[in-house]
C-alpha cells in the first residue's frame, strides 16, 4: 500500500510515497524470486549493514536480494547545484559492499540520473573483473572472520572449501594500511592485478581491494 498524499508535496508527491509505505520484505521474499530494496546514499559505508540486514529478513524465503543503488542522483537538484556527490569511486564501493554482504546483484537507477560519464560506467566494469574470481566463493561460501592489525580498516570475508574471497576497504582520506592474518599454506592475491599481496594491505585510491586467498 502506497499513500501518495504524504507530506507537503502535492497531492501525487511521489517523495510522499516513498516515505510512507508499508512493506514487509518477508511477504515479498515468500512472493517474488528476488526483492531489491534501493538504497540511494552516497555513503559507502552504510550499504553493507543495510544489506546484511535485508538478508536477515530474508532468510529462509524463496527471494534473493538485489540492492538497488544511486549514489548519485541527478534529479535532486540540490545535490546538483551543491555538488552534494560520493567520491568518483562510490559505484565501485557500492557494488563491492552489497556483494560481500550477501546480495546475488546489484540495480541501478537509470545511467541518465545517476551516472557521472564513462568512470562510473568503467568502475561497473571494474567492480565486475574484482568480483568475478571469487563469484563462486560469495555465492556459495559462508562468512568468516579474517583477524587483522588496523580497526579503521573494514575487512570481510568468505570461505568455501580452502579459498576465501576478502575485501578490504577504508574511506577516509590519506593512506591506511592493515596485516591480515593469512592462512598457514595460502597466499593472497590481488583479483583486479593478479599480484600477490604478502599480507600488508595499503589503501589509498581506490581505498578498496578484493583478494583472494588460495
Amino acid at each position: 500500500w502506497l499513500s501518495s498524499s504524504v507530506g507537503s508535496g502535492s497531492v501525487n508527491s511521489r517523495y510522499g510515497a516513498i516515505s510512507d509505505r508499508l512493506t514487509d520484505y518477508v511477504k515479498f521474499g515468500r512472493i517474488f524470486d528476488w526483492v531489491a530494496p534501493m538504497m540511494y546514499t552516497d555513503n559507502s559505508s552504510v550499504i553493507y549493514g543495510n544489506a546484511i540486514a535485508a538478508n536477515k529478513l530474508l532468510k529462509g524465503t524463496r527471494a534473493k536480494l538485489m540492492m538497488g543503488l544511486c549514489p548519485n542522483r541527478y534529479y535532486e537538484y540540490f545535490r546538483v547545484e551543491a555538488q552534494s556527490f560520493g567520491s568518483e569511486d562510490v559505484i565501485l564501493e557500492q557494488m563491492l559492499e552489497s556483494f560481500f554482504a550477501g546480495a546475488k546483484g546489484v540495480i541501478f537507477w537509470s545511467h541518465r540520473g545517476g551516472f557521472r560519464g564513462a568512470k562510473d560506467f568503467r568502475n561497473v566494469a571494474l567492480a565486475v573483473k574484482m568480483l568475478m574470481p571469487v563469484e563462486d566463493i560469495l555465492y556459495q561460501g559462508e562468512a568468516v572472520t579474517l583477524k587483522h592489525t588496523n580497526p579503521s580498516v573494514n575487512v570481510t570475508a568468505w570461505k568455501l572449501g580452502n579459498e576465501y574471497a576478502v575485501f578490504v576497504r577504508n574511506y577516509d582520506s590519506g593512506k591506511v594500511r592493515t596485516t591480515l592474518e593469512i592462512p598457514a599454506g595460502l597466499k593472497a592475491f590481488d583479483t583486479l592485478t593478479g599480484k600477490e599481496v604478502t599480507g600488508t594491505v595499503e589503501l589509498d585510491a581506490p581505498r578498496v581491494k578484493v583478494l583472494k586467498l588460495k
